[in-house]
């Protein structure tokens, strides 16, 4: 059981917390609270100076969702095929740019 007052005290850092972009806030609207999703800021694709981004940031500008990506990796049948860095998947921008039809500018 937890103490009243450990309670109260996640409660309140509960409820205002700030994040990062990206992960589920609570905020309180009108003393209801209220669940918020904060979205990540990914660069433009023509401005990326990266070779191989992560599986979020090429699912932003695949308009895909991450899973599918990671469905492409391990069953090897998508338009695109990332390399492995340590058990991560690493996808290069290059071949993002030919897919989409995005010219790189200089």
């Amino acid at each position: 059981m937890v103490a009243p007052n450990a309670a109260l005290a996640y409660g309140k850092h509960l409820y205002n917390t700030t994040t990062a972009s990206g992960q589920i806030i609570l905020s309180s609207n009108n003393g209801k609270p209220a669940r918020k999703r904060v979205g990540f800021a990914f660069p433009n694709l023509h401005d990326e100076k990266r070779t191989h981004v992560g599986t979020a940031c090429a699912a932003h500008w695949l308009g895909r969702q991450q899973q599918t990506l990671r469905g492409w990796a391990c069953f090897e049948d998508g338009p695109l095929r990332p390399i492995r860095v340590n058990g991560r998947l690493a996808w290069p921008v290059a071949e993002i740019r030919r897919l989409m039809g995005v010219e790189r500018v200089q």
